[in-house]
C-alpha cells in the first residue's frame, strides 16, 4: 500500500519528517483497514521508539498516534501497542 513511504519517514534523520509521518499515520489509523496496515507494516515499533525518546518534536505526535492505534473505534490495537512497549503513552499524564 501507500503507507511504506510514511513508515520509512519515521526512521528519517529529520525530526520534521518523523513528526509529520507520525502525525499522518496517527490520522490515517482512525480508519480500521489502514490501522491494520500501520500495525502490521512496522510503524508501531518505530513510533514507540520515537515516543520513548526523552524529548523531541516527534515524541508528542508519536504519542498521539499510539493513542489512536490503541483506542480509536476503527482500530483498537491496545495489546499491540502495549506489546511494542508503548503502554506509558496510553496512561493519563501525571
Amino acid at each position: 500500500g501507500g503507507l511504506e513511504p510514511l513508515i520509512e519517514l519515521l526512521q528519517s534523520n529529520s525530526v520534521v519528517a518523523q513528526r509529520s509521518a507520525a502525525a499522518a499515520l496517527g490520522n490515517l489509523a482512525a480508519n480500521g483497514e489502514i490501522c491494520r496496515e500501520v500495525v502490521t507494516g512496522g510503524a508501531l515499533t518505530r513510533m514507540v521508539e520515537l515516543y520513548l525518546q526523552p524529548e523531541g518534536e516527534a515524541r508528542e505526535q508519536a504519542c498521539g498516534a499510539l493513542q489512536v492505534i490503541a483506542t480509536s473505534d476503527g482500530c483498537r490495537h491496545y495489546r499491540a501497542v502495549v506489546s511494542a512497549g508503548g503502554e506509558s503513552a496510553l496512561q493519563p499524564p501525571s
